[in-house]
Formats: C-alpha cells, structure tokens, sequence
C-alpha cells in the first residue's frame, strides 16, 4: 500500500513528521514572544490548544494563499474561550512571522513560483509545466446570467444563475494558485508512473483516496518503484529550473537572449543556481519583446 505521509529527514536520519516539528518549533517561538510582551498568562492559557491538527490547519492552507485575516478567523473560532479580539490578530501574524523567519528560503521559493503565475498572467499567457497535463490558466468569471427554466415536479418557474468564464485572465488566482499546481502536478506525475509501471508488469493496483492497494508481494516493492520515479524526474534544482526558464523564456530565442547579454541555453542550462541578475535580464528582454 501505497500513502502520503508528512515525514521529513531529522539531522540524524530519522523520520519525523513536520507539524508536529512545526508544533514544537512554534510552541518555543510563541512562548519568547509572549514573555517579551508581557502577556505570558496569555500563552500559558492557549498553549495546550497547539495540537499538531491545530498547527497543520495554520501552516497548510498557506500554500493556497489563505491570508492573515482568514485564519484569523479561524484561530477566533477555535480559541473564543481563551481570547478575543486584537489578541486573536495579534496570536495570527506571529504565526506568519515565525513561518516568514524560520522558515525564510521555503517562503521565498514558494513566492517565486508564484510570481511566475502572476507575471504569465499579466503577459497573457498560461502557466507551463513539464508533465503531460503541461498548463494552466485561470479565467475571470463574467457577469452572472439569468434564465428561466419550467420545474415539471413542482409546476413552476425556477430562475437559474449562469457564470460564463471570460478571456481575460485571473492574476489574482494565478498568483495563488501557481505553486500549489506546481506541487501537485510533479505529485500525479509521480503517482501515474508507479501505476503505469505496476500495470506494465501486470500488478494488482487499486487506488483508494491517495492509497494505492495491492498484493503483498507488489507491496514489498513498491517504495523502490517510487524512488525510482522519483530519480527519474531529476534533481529537484534542475526541476525548478526547467519551469522558470519555460515560463521566463517562452516565446523568446536564443538570439533573444543574447541580444539581452544573455548566455543561457534554455534548453540545458538548468543543472546550476540561476543568478538573480540573469533573471533580471530575462524580465527586461521579455518585457522589451512584448
């Protein structure tokens, strides 16, 4: 069988699961913050509500672009008895501050990515990515339409809402959206290639949510399938070059990019750390040509 987990490697080898590393880290950071203000009666009244399914409901829907407010929102809820009002906001950005300081580069790559979904969709452009299912894009949505329809049952008139998507591209969810998708689409690309493989060989496989279900015998290999696949795919720096250079470089040459002061092969170049200023000269070359 086949599952996602939340594991992650500690410095010495073993296998821990992030919230609950989230849930310790923050826990440390929150109780200095307080103790700073002043206010530790206020941390010692919440801190025992800072379950790991608490922290993973902050820290997870991040990465889909669910702002301070939102969660907010939902800290308010879960903490009515204890807090109230500014303390709730004030309890919400030093969450976003402890993710923003201790965990700074993931944040800036995650912003990256989602930069490259905003400037596509300023240029007019779908988001691509080197799977099979290689686009998005996301559409505003127009004014509703009104129709009416006859309900034979109850022998009446209902009047139906239509929402037609229009050509102009959604930048706001373009920019959320576009790391997300990046994630998920190296994750089914992975998942189809170990189900592929088990199908070539003539394996048993049932998929059950985000499971696969098979036979002992598969079983016993299949996380060998799965690091194969996932080798396969590459070095993870040479994954996240190959996208920024397809969404930075499409629609431009090599005689594009030479012209800018460029030497960058678009098709190879994608095995070392890209300076910030070569991607600068990639923004005002492409921003010339359009």
């Amino acid at each position: 069988m086949g599952e996602k987990t939340n594991l992650i490697s500690s410095p010495t080898g073993d296998k821990e699961d992030i919230y609950t590393c989230f849930q310790e880290e923050l826990l440390s950071y929150l109780a200095k913050a307080y103790e700073k203000s002043g206010n530790e009666d206020i941390f010692d009244s919440i801190k025992g509500i800072f379950s790991r399914s608490f922290v993973k409901r902050i820290f997870m829907p991040m990465i889909y672009g669910k702002t301070p407010m939102s969660t907010c929102d939902d800290i308010r809820n879960d903490l009515k008895q204890f807090i109230k009002g500014s303390a709730c906001m004030k309890l919400t950005n030093l969450c976003y501050e402890f993710w923003k300081c201790k965990y700074s580069h993931m944040n800036g790559f995650i912003n990256l990515i989602k930069i490259i979904g905003w400037m596509n969709s300023m240029c007019d452009r779908p988001v691509y990515y080197r799977t099979p299912t290689d686009s998005m894009d996301h559409s505003k949505m127009m004014d509703s339409y009104h129709i009416w329809v006859y309900d034979r049952q109850l022998r009446k008139k209902r009047r139906v809402s239509l929402r037609i998507p229009s050509e102009r591209r959604d930048r706001r969810k373009s920019h959320v959206s576009t790391f997300v998708n990046f994630i998920h689409q190296k994750d089914a690309f992975l998942a189809m290639r170990v189900v592929e493989y088990l199908m070539s060989i003539g394996g048993p496989i049932y998929t059950v949510h985000d499971n696969f279900i098979s036979n002992a015998y598969c079983s016993s290999f299949l996380p060998q399938i799965y690091l194969s696949v996932l080798k396969g795919m590459g070095p993870p720096l040479k994954v996240v070059n190959t996208f920024l250079l397809e969404n930075l470089c499409s629609g431009l040459t090599q005689e594009d990019l030479k012209t800018g002061g460029l030497n960058i092969d678009i098709r190879y170049n994608t095995q070392f750390v890209l300076p910030e200023k070569d991607l600068d000269k990639i923004l005002k070359v492409k921003k010339r040509e359009n």
